[in-house]
Order: C-alpha cells, then structure tokens, then sequence
C-alpha cells in the first residue's frame, strides 16, 4: 500500500532571458506544466533584484491563460524576475531567467509617443498637433 506521489513540474516560459519590456508598457507572463496536473490558480510575484526580494503581482490568477501585465512605471533594472507558483501548493514554482525592464533616457526629448524610439510616428503626431493648434488666432489654440 504505498502510493507514489505524481511529479510536478512548473516552468515560466515567458519572460525569457535577455528580453527587454519597457516600464509601463504590456508584457506576457505565461507558464505550462512539464509534469503533473495543472493548478486551478496560481501566484505571480515579481524581483527587481534578481530574486532577493519579491513583490506580489496577483495573488490569484487562473493558470490556464498567460497573464498580462504593465511593469510598475518607475523600474529601471537588468535584473528583473518573474516567480510563478501553484496557489495551495507553494513547492510547484519556477522562476524566470533575468530580463530587462528599462525606462526611456531622459535625453530623448524628441520621442512624443513615449515608445523610445523617435520615428515618424513622433512626427505625425507632432504635425498634427501643429495643424491643430499652430493658429495663433483661433480661440481654441491649444498652448497651455
């Protein structure tokens, strides 16, 4: 009578090693199961510091989807991590490989879409702000 217990094995696929997101913008979280059932729920935390401290993202999250979230504005590190664990069952976890979340230089004055890259986007969102309000003698002009 000796019941043999089934292996688990959680792994985080996405965020991968290297990958940069930028601060505020969307990243995917997503997981599978290598071994064993998956869980109902499962925990998402989230290391700046490459796993010497954890914040918690969503307590309780269905594991049969990936899950999408905006990294807190103000990170700016190399050393970013993300912890999935089974809710109810704290041993079935995996933890990603390091990733960069990073904020826009300061210096990037031109950059008026906020994507960190000036391109024509910034111009045409630049030129139609001008059109719009470049009239000095229109009562709605929209210097502020």
């Amino acid at each position: 009578g000796v019941t043999i217990p089934t292996p688990m094995a959680l792994v985080v696929t996405t965020p991968n090693d290297s990958e940069q997101f930028l601060a505020g913008s969307q990243m995917t979280i997503a997981w599978e199961m290598t071994e064993g059932t998956l869980p109902d729920e499962v925990k998402i935390e989230f290391s700046s510091d490459n796993g010497q401290s954890w914040q918690v993202v969503e307590p309780n999250v269905p594991a049969d989807v990936p899950y999408t979230w905006k990294p807190v504005a103000d990170v700016d590190s190399q050393q970013c991590k993300i912890q999935v664990s089974a809710v109810g069952d704290a041993a079935v976890y995996d933890v990603s490989e390091v990733f960069t979340v990073f904020q826009c230089s300061h210096k990037l004055t031109a950059d008026v879409t906020g994507d960190c890259v000036v391109d024509m986007n910034d111009f045409a969102v630049l030129a139609s702000q001008w059109m719009a309000c470049g009239n000095p003698y229109d009562e709605n002009w929209c210097f502020e």
